[in-house]
Parts: structure tokens; C-alpha cells; sequence
């Protein structure tokens, strides 16, 4: 996106808000939920006390789970994979009592 907004603003007469605006726009539609989204994960995980953060991560070491993550998740989008897997193992967002504060509006 940078690359194509920076190629058409140095082939233009001169720099301008219009120019440049415009990679502003495309990048936030693009990466901008996602981003949100990641920052709601980090958010998320990050208060997880020691027990939860260990059950997480010996739910992760299991194969089937860990495959379908890695098969499924986008390590640059990662919370469609992750958006499958809480809808997929309910028990898995209850068990680490993240539930209430999941982010909702990721499945509307």
C-alpha cells in the first residue's frame, strides 16, 4: 500500500494532503479492524493470571488444536483463526474466563 501511494505521489507535480490522504484512508480500511482487534487480544491476554496462562498453553501443545490454528490463522491476521477457534471451543473462552470480555462485535 505504501509503496503504491509513495510511486503515484513522486510520478504527481507535488506532494498533497489529497495524495497522501489517501494512503491514510486505504491503509485504515485495510489493516484498521485488524488492528483494533489485535489490540483487543493483547488486551485480553495480557490479564490472564499464571493458571490460565499455563491451561492456554497446554491447550495449545495439543496437536489437534495447534494444527488447526496453524492451518486456519493468518500470523498478520490473526483473529479470524482465533475469531474460528472461540466459536468452534466455547468451553476453551469459558475455561479461561475470558468470555465476558471477548469482543463481541467481532461476530457481527
Amino acid at each position: 500500500i505504501a509503496a503504491r501511494h509513495a510511486s503515484a505521489a513522486l510520478r504527481g507535480p507535488r506532494l498533497s494532503a489529497r495524495i497522501l490522504g489517501s494512503y491514510e484512508r486505504e491503509w485504515r480500511q485495510t489493516m484498521g479492524r485488524e488492528l483494533r482487534r489485535q489490540h483487543d487480544l493483547r488486551r485480553m491476554f495480557k490479564r490472564l493470571d499464571p493458571a490460565r496462562l499455563r491451561f492456554l498453553m497446554d491447550l495449545l501443545e495439543r496437536e489437534t488444536l495447534r494444527t488447526e490454528l496453524e492451518s486456519r490463522a493468518d500470523i498478520d491476521f490473526p483473529s479470524p483463526g482465533i475469531r474460528r477457534l472461540a466459536l468452534r471451543y466455547p468451553l476453551l473462552t469459558a475455561r479461561l474466563a475470558i468470555w465476558p470480555r471477548f469482543p463481541f462485535a467481532w461476530f457481527g
